[in-house]
């Protein structure tokens, strides 16, 4: 899904590309005085309107995604609720489906983004458990994720920082710093590989 995310971006800055070639090529017709400029001009048209459409026809292809689109598995957790991973946050993205507004297609969205109103804000590890990934992720950034007890796992994404003291096999305490955001902090929680509501886990 992150793949799928990450490629309507790419197309969505192709579009506006195209755009941009496209009109700059109209100006070019007007402001040729020549009529070498002027058939030049034209040919450079032709080719930005072509890829213009290259561009819209990929688009098109995206929005069939709605069409074949499949919820990911969840699992609704009726456990106590935990400490909030960033203090001082609020919601900015919420958990599950919700409709694209560029390309009208459905995403389902497996994490929630909490936005804190401190700089440099501090992340903490919502349960007792074991650090299973510390590193750095093409997708998202910095990144860790933390095994807990029944099978929980919850992961902190978009770290500016991750404090020096976590490593993979570390044993860390609830309320545990494993690291720091600027503002942003991505957050996830499975339970057999199902996707937890992190809002049914945490108090905000």
């Amino acid at each position: 899904m992150r793949k799928e995310q990450a490629r309507q971006r790419e197309i969505r800055i192709a579009k506006a590309e195209a755009r941009i070639k496209a009109r700059r090529a109209k100006e070019a017709i007007l402001r040729a005085t020549t009529e070498a400029e002027k058939r030049k001009a034209h040919q450079a048209s032709r080719k930005a309107e072509a890829e213009k459409r290259k561009v819209y026809k990929e688009s098109a292809k995206v929005k069939q995604v709605n069409s074949s689109y499949k919820k990911s598995s969840t699992y609704k957790y009726k456990g106590s609720k935990t400490i909030s991973p960033l203090s001082h946050a609020r919601v900015i993205k919420k958990f599950g489906t919700y409709v694209d507004p560029i390309y009208k297609i459905k995403i389902f969205n497996e994490s929630i983004t909490l936005q804190s109103n401190r700089s440099n804000a501090k992340v903490k590890n919502v349960l007792n458990g074991k650090v299973v990934f510390a590193g750095k992720s093409s997708m998202l950034g910095k990144v860790v994720v933390v095994s807990h007890s029944k099978k929980i796992h919850t992961v902190y994404a978009g770290l500016s920082k991750i404090a020096p003291t976590i490593r993979v096999g570390t044993k860390i305490k609830k309320g545990y710093v494993v690291g720091k955001v600027s503002r942003k902090l991505l957050f996830q929680a499975t339970k057999n590989s199902k996707h937890i509501n992190p809002l049914e886990l945490i108090s905000l």
